[in-house]
């Protein structure tokens, strides 16, 4: 599908040349006898959705064949970009008409002008001023039928090459270095604390020496010379000039890379000067002046037997420390195995429970869920998208709402929930916000990759990472960093990418979580809330915790949302069976309930080496009935923050505040947003 955007002021003449445009291809294409490729003009009415119309309307007509002309709502470079994006994912070509002219519109959004700079506006075709004069429609034919190549750029140009000749000859010098090394070891020659000599043709009259400190193997000595050939290649030199200095930078690099676990090293030794030089003490000998000339006979180096006893002290001192580091790890595992296999025996007890009062078939046997409830596809939340991830290249669900141009406010949901517990703040905020709720990766319609160390920290973290980069950065917004919301483990991760990440963010609101070293600490010095998460020590466990909450078509999983005592306390808010099955749509398919339980699952990799603390505003909103979380955690999330922080509490909330008490979270949360514009 060739893909032509018309670009323009209204009045200068987009719909003239678009219907010229059409017919010059159309005419083409019956004068060759083809016939089978079709163009289409999309031009809607305006309105408020008319960009949003036209995309779709485009993407509805992709196809290899048929040429769609789009000549309407083109004025934001936004909107040309998305219409470029479809363009790629289909595979097609795209050029872009410039229609000069014409006259800005009160109605209209004012007019980006293309800048051929931009991969989403090249190639780029001007329509001539005099409307009587035709379009180029050679070149524009060209770029869309013939995908004529874009001119090089650095990243496209063919770099220089090392030649052929001279690369073979460095690649026979270091291989025989390489040899030489491992006969010397071979044959006994290499002991440490003397210079293995390499009498190498090709790197020079006086060939210097090399310390090895440690046995070296051909495959790690066979890496390391791949390495240096590849960084040869790519930088030309002098030709055979630069041979026998390509040679002294191998031994050095081979240096450098097979001394850095020692203690006493000695990089180089070279024998015509009689100077050596030791990495560990930072010293240099001149063997003229101090007596300690390099022999070149007895290829002996100055006693090394001080640094030595250092090294074997340094080690003999570290064994206490690492043997109790190694007996906690393993004591803590124990622990951590011996309560999740108590919590698996309450769990297991309380499903045979189950059987004994609803009988086996009510409790094995799940309710179907084919198609997602409505109240999940609803769009009066907003629009519904998908985003490729850069790094990962994982797909991830996620609504928007609001003014493209706005500041980004992005919400992070917890478990088992997903975008669905923030549509009364989707609906509040979008009024003066770009507002996105996504669905975490393994949650909702989002790409569920297969394996716990997909849910680690970092992975987590690039995630948002890239989000914020994608959504929350373009032309049109002013705006470098967003409002970031979590609740549960979106507050978890929330809490960890502003303390990684505060250039990111302005402001961090936080719903009943708090970051995940001070819950751990809080956690082993506390039975009660122990108790309160023997869920989490359940989840260590594999496959025993997906079937337990699945039994009775997810009893247990209900009960923590709908119960008396952890579900949500307002009676006005309780949820409807269609907004419970939006929660297990995606938990019921096949595997659904390990990707979520995967979080859990690598509690180890948040355990941070140095803590970080929070340096952006903070709001922290908690609901008092929380029944999983106790509210003596508050004291210990505050004292890392070192900006300003506001503790709201909800008496009347349980863990669910955002969907318990949805007016007096949003209003908290306005009061707290507002304070920057002094209101």
């Amino acid at each position: 599908m060739p893909l032509v955007v018309l670009c323009g002021l209204p009045g200068s003449g987009k719909s003239r040349r678009a219907e010229e445009l059409r017919a010059a291809l159309s005419a083409e294409e019956a004068e060759g006898g083809g016939g089978e490729r079709r163009v289409f003009v999309v031009a809607e009415a305006e309105g408020s959705g008319s960009r949003a119309a036209l995309r779709a309307e485009a993407e509805r007509l992709l196809s290899r064949r048929d040429v769609v002309i789009v000549d309407a709502g083109n004025e934001l470079k936004s909107f040309r970009y998305e219409l470029y994006c479809l363009s790629k994912h289909a595979g097609t070509p795209h050029c872009l008409v410039w229609c000069p002219g014409g006259a800005a519109s009160p109605a209209r959004p004012p007019l980006e002008p293309p800048d051929p700079g931009h991969r989403w506006d090249w190639p780029l075709f001007a329509a001539p001023d005099d409307p009587a004069r035709p379009l180029p429609l050679p070149e524009i034919r060209a770029a869309l039928l013939q995908r004529r190549p874009p001119p090089p750029n650095r990243s496209t140009r063919a770099q220089p090459l090392q030649p052929a000749a001279f690369l073979h000859r460095l690649d026979r010098l270091t291989h025989d270095v390489v040899a030489a090394l491992v006969a010397a070891q071979r044959d006994g020659g290499a002991q440490p604390g003397q210079v293995v000599p390499l009498a190498v043709e090709g790197l020079g009259r006086e060939a210097p020496g090399l310390l090895l400190s440690r046995p070296v193997s051909l495959p790690e000595l066979s890496r390391l010379r791949r390495q240096f050939l590849s960084y040869a290649k790519m930088h030309p030199g002098e030709g055979e000039e630069d041979l026998p200095r390509l040679g002294s930078m191998f031994l050095q690099y081979l240096s450098s890379n097979l001394h850095l676990e020692t203690l006493p090293v000695l990089l180089a030794a070279e024998h015509g000067g009689g100077r050596i030089w030791c990495k560990a003490a930072g010293r240099s000998w001149s063997g003229a002046a101090e007596g300690d000339r390099l022999d070149s006979s007895s290829q002996e180096l100055p006693s090394l037997g001080w640094w030595e006893k250092m090294a074997h002290l340094y080690r003999f001192l570290l064994i206490p420390t690492r043997l109790t580091l190694k007996a906690s790890t393993v004591l803590y595992r124990l622990g951590v195995s011996s309560i999740a296999c108590l919590a698996a025996a309450f769990y297991t007890s309380w499903v045979l429970c189950l059987v004994l009062r609803k009988g086996p078939r009510a409790v094995f046997c799940k309710k179907r869920r084919d198609a997602p409830p409505n109240c999940l596809t609803d769009t009066s939340c907003g629009e519904h998208r998908y985003l490729t991830l850069r790094n990962s290249g994982l797909r991830l669900h996620y609504v928007v709402a609001g003014r493209e141009e706005a500041q980004l406010m992005l919400f992070l949901h917890g478990f088992p929930q997903n975008w669905f517990a923030w549509r009364h703040q989707l609906r509040e905020f979008r009024q003066a916000f770009k507002v996105v709720a996504v669905d975490l990766r393994g949650y909702g319609f989002s790409d569920a990759p297969a394996g716990s160390e997909h849910y680690q920290r970092d992975r987590l973290l690039e995630d948002i990472q890239a989000i914020i980069e994608a959504l929350g950065t373009n032309e049109k917004n002013a705006f470098t960093k967003c409002i970031l919301v979590g609740h549960d483990w979106g507050a978890t991760i929330a809490w960890e990418f502003v303390a990684n990440y505060p250039n990111m963010v302005e402001k961090l609101i936080i719903l009943n979580g708090v970051q995940y070293h001070v819950f751990s600490e809080y956690l082993v010095q506390h039975p009660r809330q122990m108790l309160q998460s023997n869920y989490m020590f359940l989840f260590q466990l594999p496959r025993l915790p997906e079937f337990l909450w699945s039994c009775a078509d997810f009893h247990i999983l209900k009960n923590t949302m709908v119960s008396k005592y952890r579900g949500i306390q307002n009676p006005a808010r309780y949820l409807t069976e269609e907004e419970m099955d939006a929660y297990l749509y995606g938990l019921s398919e096949l595997g659904g309930l390990s990707p979520p339980m995967n979080y859990y699952r690598n509690k180890y990799s948040w355990v941070p080496a140095k803590r970080k603390d929070i340096l952006v505003a903070t709001l922290l909103i908690w609901g008092e009935k929380d029944a999983y979380l106790e509210k003596a955690l508050l004291p210990f999330a505050q004292q890392f923050v070192r900006k300003s922080i506001q503790v709201r509490c909800i008496p009347e909330a349980g863990h669910w505040v955002s969907e318990d008490q949805p007016e007096k979270v949003n209003q908290l949360i306005w009061d707290f947003l507002r304070e920057r514009e002094g209101e």
